[in-house]
């Protein structure tokens, strides 16, 4: 035995759901998607003759409030919100040439975009940059609170980089759950061995930072010679949940340090960190001498889950290359993870001899990977066995803990590469592999994937099992009028929504990195048109629709009011941050609004 066993349970697969009747392949006409912002058209709040001429990735909050940043006439940009996903934007942050209220006003001066988006529920966190005045150049953290911009850190207060005798010189990410939790990498202009580090920023929207982690600190639980390796590389960016957990990937060096030995998995709230999973370590589920070998970034949740993956060595007879990986999921503040799924277990739901593994030498077996604020796990695979090829050896699942004892996790197959692809035409426009996966805690989610009748161009698609739907494919229309009155556009090439790493599962509520996919069920995202680019925005489901059945029926309620007494995060409607009585009156409005 390779590693020790565990019971799964298989979930029903979707197979036979996903084959959809055949539409127009190149058309979507029908897709209701409501028109954001629009190239060639006027910037909200600024007057004529503004108009868009370019459009960045939005972002969206748990309750569905949208921002994004966009250039207009010759290159000024603006930061501007939607406050409700069924309106138009309804707010002008900041443009270029405005002056930085936070450092003084006139002549400091915003400069260039506003980038490193991350949203909470009505809050969002950016790196901006501006020029002008005793500030001088240069760049900063800012977090909006009450439709006011806050300073979090910038490079030119007087007190440098808290924590640190040095002056910040670059942020390079941030992140921001529910409940106003900021998290930032940044690099200061300290000495070159101790010069990047986390920092945080709790409390009310605009609290200054503090000092998490720096490069040179000792980690916890690990031999006093161990130190905070150097941080500066996305593959460290820390996320944060709402009650200000963090979890992140840390290189390690020492003495004692090898490459066999210089990774860890840290998780817990700033002060308290502890050490979840080490290089070098003892693999959870494997049999003994079996330890990990390589780590991927963490993400969490709410509840505090952290998941992760990575690969394993050793053992007698030793791990190879068919079973060297696993998912693996830990609750804080526990320390000891337990393994979700394994390289060379059987495909759950698929079944016969078909086994999980990697798709092509040398990539990881399960990517993508998220947790929901419901305890849902996302994931991708490839496949390994008879019949198995580059056509459909792609496979995306969730899988959820079962209550009952004894029975483990019980897996989804959500769509599996080479099904036929909803929307297009059915035996001809199959799904190819899968890129990047997006759910909430309330059983929606999105993904694209590339289809292969398009030439591998891609498509996004959303919805929820046995309902996902096309919105937008390279090569295809989108109708982004109404069904009364058309306006079609000629999709010539569709945006990744972020890159891999930076997907989110928790509608930015849960893990505080940018997603497009909120917890209320709307999905934002952007793709280049004929004419220009659009930002689009889409319900998934009636808001009154709790537990995901495709109606608002009586057991909504009863599902709704069973997870308000727990209480369950679930019940939070309002993505106020709190399960409280409002939750009820709002889920009712809805329910009876039939929204």
């Amino acid at each position: 035995m390779f590693r020790t066993s565990a019971p799964i349970a298989f979930g029903v697969s979707c197979a036979a759901v996903l084959a959809a009747p055949a539409s127009p392949a190149h058309a979507q006409a029908n897709s209701p998607v409501r028109v954001v912002a629009l190239t060639g058209t006027p910037v909200f709040g600024l007057a004529p003759p503004a108009t868009y001429t370019a459009l960045n990735r939005p972002v969206v909050g748990g309750n569905g409030r949208i921002w994004f940043t966009g250039q207009y006439n010759s290159g000024a940009f603006a930061f501007i919100a939607s406050s409700d996903p069924d309106v138009p934007p309804t707010q002008l942050f900041r443009r270029s040439t405005d002056p930085v209220l936070e450092l003084g006003g006139a002549p400091v001066i915003w400069q260039g975009t506003f980038d490193k988006l991350a949203a909470g529920n009505n809050a969002v966190a950016f790196a901006g940059d501006y020029g002008g005045g005793a500030a001088g150049n240069g760049l900063g953290v800012w977090q909006t609170a009450s439709n006011n911009l806050l300073l979090a850190g910038t490079t030119a207060m007087g007190a440098g980089a808290p924590g640190t005798t040095a002056r910040f010189i670059v942020f390079e990410s941030t992140a921001l759950a529910g409940g106003n939790r900021l998290a930032v990498r940044a690099r200061t202009d300290g000495a070159a061995a101790t010069d990047t580090g986390l920092w945080v920023a709790f409390g009310s929207a605009g609290s200054a930072l503090t000092l998490s982690v720096l490069e040179g600190d000792l980690p916890p639980d690990v031999p006093a010679d161990v130190q905070y390796d150097d941080l500066n590389s996305a593959l460290f960016d820390p996320v944060i949940n709402p009650s200000g957990t963090l979890a992140f990937l840390a290189p390690l060096r020492g003495a004692s340090v090898s490459a066999s030995n210089n990774r860890a998995v840290i998780a817990g709230p700033p002060g308290a960190e502890r050490v979840v999973a080490r290089t070098g370590s003892q693999a959870p589920g494997y049999d003994a001498g079996v330890v990990f070998a390589t780590l991927a970034a963490p993400w969490i949740n709410e509840y505090n889950d952290v998941v992760f993956t990575g690969r394993v060595t050793g053992g007698s007879p030793p791990i190879g290359p068919n079973n060297d990986e696993a998912l693996w999921i830990v609750r804080w503040p526990s320390t000891t993870p337990e393994g979700i799924i394994f390289e060379g277990d059987p495909a759950p739901v698929i079944g016969g001899t078909i086994l999980l593994h990697e798709r092509t030498t040398g990539t990881a077996t399960f990517r993508h990977t998220l947790v929901t604020s419901d305890g849902r796990v996302g994931f991708v695979s490839g496949l390994l066995g008879t019949g198995i090829n580059n056509d459909n050896d792609s496979v995306f699942y969730t899988a959820k803990r079962t209550p009952a004892p004894g029975i483990g996790w019980t897996f989804t197959l959500v769509a599996r590469e080479g099904q036929d692809a909803p929307g297009l035409t059915a035996g001809a426009d199959r799904y190819g592999q899968f890129d990047q996966l997006w759910l909430n805690g309330r059983n929606d989610l999105a993904f694209r994937s590339n289809v292969n009748n398009f030439s591998s161009r891609a498509a996004l698609f959303a919805g929820r099992v046995g309902g996902i739907r096309l919105l937008a494919v390279a090569n295809g229309t989108i109708n982004i009028g109404n069904a009364i009155s058309p306006d079609l556009r000629t999709i010539p090439a569709f945006y990744n929504q972020y890159t891999p790493n930076s997907s989110s599962g928790g509608g930015g509520r849960g893990d505080g990195l940018p997603t497009c996919l909120s917890d209320d069920g709307n999905i934002v995202f952007r793709v280049t048109i004929n004419g220009g680019a659009a930002i689009l925005e889409h319900r998934i489901h009636r808001r009154g629709d709790f537990n995901g059945s495709g109606d608002n029926s009586p057991q909504d309620i009863f599902d709704f009011l069973e997870e308000y007494f727990e209480p369950d995060p679930q019940a939070d409607f309002n993505n106020s941050g709190d399960v409280a009585v409002q939750d009820i009156f709002d889920f009712l409005q809805s329910y009876f609004n039939n929204e």
